[in-house]
């Protein structure tokens, strides 16, 4: 996988300079990178796409009724929670209010069945009993990245973090700066869209009829 550092480097012949800093320094570029990457992971989310399909087991300690999902998923790294699992139980997300509700009439300690998201805690109805171990699957985000950090989703956005790159620092130097989150969004998504229908094709198999 390239990193970002090359990935600027090859960039670099699109803006027509060859000399690091020349006319755009690494900083301003990494910056440029890193507001498409969140572009990125946005429409990715939007679109369920599997690039950014996680899942993570966390250990629900005894005697609480909520995980920090900021320091045990994917190191804040997420966008968004799709379902939490207690071995084979999968829980029925609710409302937040209505899980505050059902703590109002629950006595003593168990296993939860219920879980809602309050700013960074997934909340459970119920104080655990004993230890238990979550399975939580969810939607990732790629993060800060610096020069030394690989680039996103193993390569596969690059052509268009290139194209979009270049558009942006050419227009930025010649003060035409237009609605840019609005193009980022529709060139991601066009390529999402393709590299989805690849990935997430399912054959259908023929089988005999005994």
């Amino acid at each position: 996988m390239a990193t970002v550092a090359q990935f600027i480097d090859d960039a670099r012949f699109d803006l027509r300079d060859y000399q690091t800093g020349l006319e755009y320094d690494d900083d301003e570029l990494v910056l440029y990178i890193n507001r498409m990457a969140k572009v990125l992971d946005s429409t990715l989310t939007a679109l369920d796409s599997s690039f950014v399909h996680k899942q993570s087991t966390v250990s629900l300690g005894a005697g609480v009724n909520f995980v920090d999902a900021k320091t045990n998923l994917n190191s804040g790294k997420w966008d968004s929670i799709r379902e939490v699992w207690i071995s084979q139980v999968r829980l029925e997300k609710i409302d937040v209010d209505l899980l505050y509700y059902k703590r109002k009439f629950i006595t003593g300690t168990g296993q939860p069945y219920y879980w809602a998201l309050a700013g960074d805690n997934i909340q459970f109805e119920i104080t655990t009993a004993a230890i238990y171990s979550l399975t939580i699957n969810y939607n990732q985000t790629t993060g800060t990245l610096t020069a030394a950090s690989n680039m996103p989703y193993s390569d596969r956005f690059d052509d268009v973090f290139r194209e979009m790159l270049v558009m942006h620092a050419k227009a930025k130097k010649e003060g035409a700066m237009s609605p840019t989150e609005q193009t980022y969004q529709a060139a991601f998504r066009r390529v999402a869209i393709e590299l989805q229908i690849r990935t997430d094709f399912v054959p259908k198999y023929y089988r005999l009829g005994f």
